[in-house]
């Protein structure tokens, strides 16, 4: 009757009631992909499929005993790989004959002969002879052929006769027993009775799983679905018990690096210019006609830029300059003494110092220079006429540094060097106002050692 709750009689609450337990009690399934999957594998009739096989199977061949088909096929790949396992394993070395000494080997012989020569009597029924009979026995000449033997000379040409030929120990002391070699099985024979076991059993099982993969073909949709649902809440799980190890807390202090650690490499602080722009150049006649080299980079975050003019080469006797022109940027700048300075310059370029004088100032167009004679040696050359200097004036925040040498054993002087720093000049400022305004203020005093420069001499970009 349909659900009411319009009471008019106690019969219609009772059935109510009964109703209510009815639809509590009734078992409810969940319309999802678990429920639809195993309604699918319960139509699909595996089992029936299965019992069908067997089934044809048992028409065909009425003997056939799975069971004990199956025990067969295990024991045969069981024997299988037994032997291939004793063909690769490593075979125990087999142990040594053990060789005894000639006279041990004798002595015992002698204790055998003994005994077989009294189970002898007491076969014959005869009494122990004394030592002497026994004696005379062994040393009694041998019997012919033809005359008939008495019972003790029969005795005695019996242990004789065994004795050479069952037993001698002369030539059978010390010699091991040869056992005849067992033919094992090859490895190539003993893996091929084993893959032919494996196959044949697996092709044994095929009847029966032949169904099982069809099924899954017709079915496989479901039962995609069903583990990539399963998939899903493995994934979750782990990650869920990984959650605590996932979370850092801020209670808990970074961890300190190993000791071993590499430490991570310093970023360069200098980086070289591939094709500078010459900012600067030297007209001097002394070096028109050397080889010049000019080079320059800069700081990589302070902004400072460093110039290096070369002219001539070290090694010989002709005219040789190396000229750093510094231009200060935001970078932490080191004042190191002048002859700590000039060595570290000179290491720059595989140059070292042999003997300095005391520094002095000399005065040019740019400022007053610290120079000092020194004597500059790289490999086996040796440099007696060069002079080191530098220069450092903070309002444009500019350093020059570097050595020069004469041509020949020509010293260089102070009012040589005065002279060829007062050729020095500005080709390109940019927007450094301050650079700029301070070739301009060094122009306009004049050179102090020496007339100003040609045109025509100054060398071309």
């Amino acid at each position: 009757m349909p659900i009411t709750t319009d009471f008019r009689r106690g019969s219609d609450f009772r059935a109510f009631v009964q109703t209510s337990i009815a639809e509590r009690e009734k078992p409810r399934e969940a319309d999802g992909a678990i429920p639809r999957a195993l309604r699918a594998l319960n139509g699909a009739g595996v089992k029936a499929r299965l019992e069908a096989g067997a089934a044809s199977l048992l028409a065909r061949r009425p003997q056939f005993s799975l069971r004990q088909r199956l025990t067969e096929e295990l024991a045969t790949a069981q024997a299988a790989f037994s032997s291939l396992a004793l063909r690769l394993l490593p075979k125990p070395k087999a142990e040594e004959p053990r060789v005894e000494p000639r006279q041990i080997a004798l002595e015992r012989a002698e204790a055998e002969l003994r005994a077989r020569r009294a189970q002898a009597r007491r076969q014959d029924g005869e009494v122990a002879r004394p030592t002497a009979e026994v004696a005379r026995i062994q040393t009694a000449k041998p019997i012919s052929s033809g005359a008939a033997p008495s019972g003790a000379a029969s005795w005695a040409a019996k242990l004789a006769r065994e004795y050479r030929e069952d037993f001698h120990p002369v030539a059978t002391a010390g010699k091991p027993e040869i056992a005849a070699p067992e033919e094992a099985p090859t490895a190539a024979a003993s893996a091929a009775n084993a893959a032919f076991a494996v196959g044949k059993a697996f092709w044994r099982a095929s009847l029966f799983i032949r169904p099982v993969f069809g099924f899954l073909l017709a079915h496989s949709a479901p039962i995609i679905k069903l583990a990539a649902v399963g998939l899903a809440i493995l994934a979750a799980a782990g990650f869920l018990a990984q959650w605590p190890q996932n979370v850092a807390s801020p209670e808990v202090a970074e961890a300190p690096a190993p000791v071993d650690a590499k430490p991570a490499p310093r970023r360069a602080s200098w980086v070289e210019i591939s094709r500078p722009f010459h900012l600067y150049d030297l007209a001097a006649p002394l070096f028109v006609d050397q080889k010049f080299a000019y080079a320059a980079r800069r700081h990589a975050t302070g902004g400072g830029r460093e110039d290096f003019l070369t002219f001539g080469e070290f090694a010989g006797k002709s005219p040789f300059l190396r000229l750093t022109i510094y231009r200060h940027g935001f970078e932490k700048l080191a004042e190191p003494a002048f002859f700590v300075d000039m060595a570290r310059r000179g290491a720059a370029i595989g140059v070292s110092l042999g003997r300095a004088d005391v520094p002095e100032t000399t005065a040019t167009r740019l400022g007053d220079f610290e120079t000092a004679a020194m004597t500059l040696l790289k490999g086996r050359a040796t440099r007696e006429n060069c002079r080191g200097f530098r220069f450092s004036v903070a309002p444009p925040g500019l350093t020059m540094a570097g050595f020069a040498c004469g041509a020949g054993d020509n010293p260089v002087s102070g009012g040589d060097f005065a002279c060829l720093i007062d050729r020095l000049d500005l080709v390109s400022a940019g927007d450094d106002k301050a650079l700029r305004d301070f070739f301009a203020a060094a122009q306009a005093r004049g050179a102090l050692g020496c007339a100003e420069p040609s045109p025509a001499k100054r060398r071309p970009k």
